[in-house]
């Protein structure tokens, strides 16, 4: 658990062909106010994201800032017309 309210964090990971960054802020509240910005593919873990934050972040303005990153050539999928058919 962290104990300091007013902080900074910047983390940058890469899975599978993505760089993930992730930036959390957080300001002195006597509150818990947590503000998530997230790429819209990601908007459906909202709630989960902002569950496993809450976990640790009890009190405080928090901003969190998820950034996906696409790196290399992005493969395409090949649709099987036959499949879809059936």
């Amino acid at each position: 658990m962290l104990y300091s309210m007013t902080g900074f964090g910047k983390s940058e990971q890469i899975f599978d062909n993505q760089k993930v960054s992730v930036q959390i802020k957080t300001l002195n509240s006597k509150q818990n106010d947590l503000f998530t910005r997230l790429p819209s593919a990601y908007k459906s873990s909202d709630i989960k994201i902002r569950t496993l934050i809450s976990e640790q972040l009890h009190r405080g303005k928090m901003e969190v800032n998820l950034h996906v990153e696409q790196l290399g050539s992005e493969q395409f999928k090949v649709i099987n017309h036959e499949a879809l058919k059936h």
